[in-house]
């Protein structure tokens, strides 16, 4: 018997930890580590108040805006250089490194956002929105960490095992629910809103 292609994680299952700054509370909702330390992590927090992001030297962040009416992100960088990022948008992507300084400001009220966090020059993440009507495909090989989607509406997929005979499998996700990939399918989406999340090590990209 085939195993399921896929792991449903819902919000009571996210692990509630507070900031390394203490200015705030993630969800974790997964984590993968070695003997060095954090290799992936996936969370999801809630930003209240203007403040500067934790320091996360050795690793490079992914951000996502899931909720709220926008903010914007100012990096300085370990050799002084000045970046922006202005999240206005629901699914507004901003990607730097978690040792730049950066400082958060809400332009109207509170946000939430979805983090994907890697170790730099040994994982590489490809985070992208996705929209009803699209579809994307998981490889899940030897070289992957972690695949999946984060649904910021209710979503309706079509989970369809690649190379077998498995009929495609219909799958409603509620809000704020992930969905983590363990085979090679093509994930469709037929209603709702999200995040595709692939992560694996740098030798996936030679």
């Amino acid at each position: 018997m085939m195993h399921s292609p896929y792991t449903l994680l819902t919000p009571d299952q996210y692990i509630r930890m507070p900031w390394k700054n203490g200015l705030g509370v993630t969800l974790e909702i997964a984590r993968i580590e070695d003997a060095n330390g954090v290799l992936f992590r996936l969370s999801q927090a809630a930003v209240v108040e203007d403040g500067a992001f934790s320091d996360f030297s050795g690793m490079h962040r992914t951000l996502v805006l899931i909720n709220g009416h926008g903010m914007q992100l100012t990096h300085t960088s370990l050799s002084g250089e000045i970046s922006r990022h202005h999240l206005s948008h629901s699914l507004d992507i901003a990607r730097f490194s978690g040792s730049d300084k950066t400082e958060a400001h809400l332009t109207h009220g509170g946000i939430e956002d979805l983090n994907i966090m890697v170790r730099e020059e040994e994982v590489i993440s490809y985070v992208q929105a996705l929209n009803s009507g699209l579809s994307l495909d998981f490889s899940e090989n030897d070289q992957t960490l972690f695949d999946g989607f984060y649904a910021t509406k209710e979503s309706k997929l079509l989970i369809t095992p690649l190379n077998t005979t498995i009929e495609p499998i219909p799958l409603k996700v509620t809000a704020t629910s992930t969905v983590r990939i363990t085979t090679p399918v093509t994930l469709s989406l037929q209603e709702g809103q999200g995040v595709a999340i692939q992560c694996c090590y740098s030798a996936c990209n030679n």
